[in-house]
Formats: C-alpha cells, structure tokens, sequence
C-alpha cells in the first residue's frame, strides 16, 4: 500500500494525465484511487490458535485474554435429605427419618475473580477464585411421640397423653462463610448480528459449616442478538437457560424451646443435612454492553418458580 501511494504521487507530462470525463466530479488526486482487493488485518497475538485463518476470512475477534470481577446473588429452594441429628451434646449424629424438611431455602452472596484466555476462536478457558457467603433456614417438623422417645420412653408410655400427638415445630438456621474456585469453558459464536454462548463452569465450595467440599456444575446455554450504536458502544441483549447441579452437606445446630414440656428444658439439636437445588433450570435475560474493544459489563437476571438470580460482570480485555 506504501508503494501504491508512492507511485501515485509521482508527477507526469501533461499528454498522458486521464483526460477528465464531462459531469464528473474530480476531486483532491488527479485520478481516481486504485481499488485493490481487501487487506485483512495481521493477527498480532499468539492465541486463540487459527485466529488468522478466521480473520481472513472476514470475521472479527475480541482480545484474546481477559479479567473480570462477577458478582452473583442466588435465592433458591432446597432439597433436603439424608438427615442426621443428635439431641444431647454427648450422643453422636444419628440417621433419623421421622423429619418433615419441607421448605428449606438459601440465600448465597458470591464474589469471583475471573481470568481467561480464547483457545481457539469459539473456545474460551477460564480459572475462577472467590468468596461466599449464605443464610437460608430449614423448617422441620418432628413427630413429638417418636422426638420424646429418642429422649426418654417413659413420657409417651401408654397410656399416650395428648401432647405425644401431632408435631414439633422449629426452625433450624443456615449461616455459612468460605472460599469457592474452579474452572470453566465457554462455547461461542457468531453470524452477522446473532451470536450464542455457553459457558460451562465447574466449582468447588469450601464453607465452615461443611464437613467436606461442595460441588457445583452449571451450564448457560444464551441466544442473543447485537445492537450497535455509533457512539455507545455495541449491547448483546440474550435469552437463554440455566442449570445447576450443585451438593453440598452441612452441619448446624438449633434450640427447640422445650422448657415447658414434660422434659423441662430447651433442647440443643445438632444436624447434618445433605442439600440440592429444588429446581436444577431456571430462565435467564441478560445484556452485554461491550463499551469499547476493552471494556465490558454484564447484567444477568435469572428467574424460576424455586430460583432467583442476579449477576453482574465487570471485565477488561487485553
């Protein structure tokens, strides 16, 4: 291209100038401009690998690596199971099936930091390290005859008084602090103006109300559609889908006021549950506001009949 203007630049005899065509309009060069076939850009990084080949082909990349900030509240319904209790500080947990934990729900606060590269021009790894922290609450149900029992036989000996019948009601607290990280792929692309994404994450939770790790697997699969502006960048607005498959056992204690019962004292219940998400899909829309080449923010809702999710992404792309 140099050379090309170069040699448009040089000067000569008047004989053999273009002779001008009348109408036309003939400004700033003597002639008109070569049109040569269209130079695509030289790729200038080492990943995602066959990123030229792409470009040649006439389709756009981001920047190849990048860093965000996530942040993401999470409300949903539990299933609880696999129940094991103890009501004295001195008996170990014991299995028990006479519980009603129905329910149960969580309130999760997580804050991530994420780092990715592209791989290959549709295949995006990622490392994610953070914080979280949860409170939620589990409402139970105990059989009062088989609760007196567990702790003294002689209370409902038949003949059964009335307060043997029915049921103990209570409420057992979820408060929970730690640390999560893991891994993750996103699948992507494009054509014209129409792009899907999922991203495929796999996390592991470390809280002080677990005797072990936590697990979660989430998917994302999202349809959208960008809308350029000339002056504010261009908005990904999306419709998509979300799944978690997370397990977690946690470990609490709770007080039954029993004071005024024939025990005659509170009673300390210790418990250990097994948690899963009631609803393992919910609906997700969201927007992608790339303001420039660099900069990004995502704001995600999610929504379900058990599930109610807010997340929000900060990222910077080099």
């Amino acid at each position: 291209m140099i050379l090309l203007l170069s040699l448009n630049c040089w000067a000569e005899p008047a004989e053999h100038l273009p002779i001008p065509v009348p109408g036309s309009e003939i400004q700033g060069k003597p002639y008109p401009e070569f049109q040569s076939e269209k130079v695509h850009p030289v790729w200038e990084w080492t990943m995602p690998f066959l990123a030229q080949r792409v470009i040649d082909k006439g389709f756009s990349l981001p920047r190849p690596y990048g860093v965000s900030l996530v942040y993401t509240h999470l409300q949903q319904g539990l299933d609880i199971g696999d129940l094991h209790v103890a009501f004295d500080d001195s008996k170990p947990l014991r299995d028990i099936d006479f519980v009603n934990l129905a329910g149960a729900e969580v309130n999760n606060n997580t804050a991530q930091l994420k780092v990715d590269s592209w791989i290959l021009p549709f295949l995006n790894a990622f490392l994610l390290l953070g914080t979280v922290e949860g409170s939620g609450n589990v409402p139970i149900a105990i059989s009062a005859k088989e609760f007196y029992d567990d702790i003294d036989t002689s209370i409902c000996a038949a003949p059964a008084p009335n307060f043997c019948d029915g049921y103990i009601s209570a409420s057992a607290p979820i408060k929970y602090h730690g640390v999560n990280y893991g891994l993750g792929l996103l699948v992507a692309g494009g054509f014209k103006d129409f792009f899907f994404a999922m991203p495929i994450t796999y996390v592991i939770t470390d809280v002080n109300v677990s005797t072990s790790n936590g697990t979660s697997l989430n998917l994302i699969p999202r349809f959208g559609y960008n809308i350029k502006t000339l002056h504010s960048g261009k908005f990904g607005v999306y419709l998509g889908a979300n799944y978690l498959e997370s397990n977690m056992e946690m470990e609490g204690t709770y007080t039954l006021p029993m004071a005024s019962s024939p025990i005659g004292r509170d009673v300390d219940v210790r418990y250990r549950i097994h948690e899963n998400p009631l609803d393992k899909w919910n609906a997700v829309t969201g927007v992608n506001w790339e303001l420039s080449e660099f900069w990004s923010i995502v704001a995600e809702l999610g929504f379900g009949t058990n599930r109610q999710m807010q997340t929000f992404n900060f990222s910077y792309r080099f």
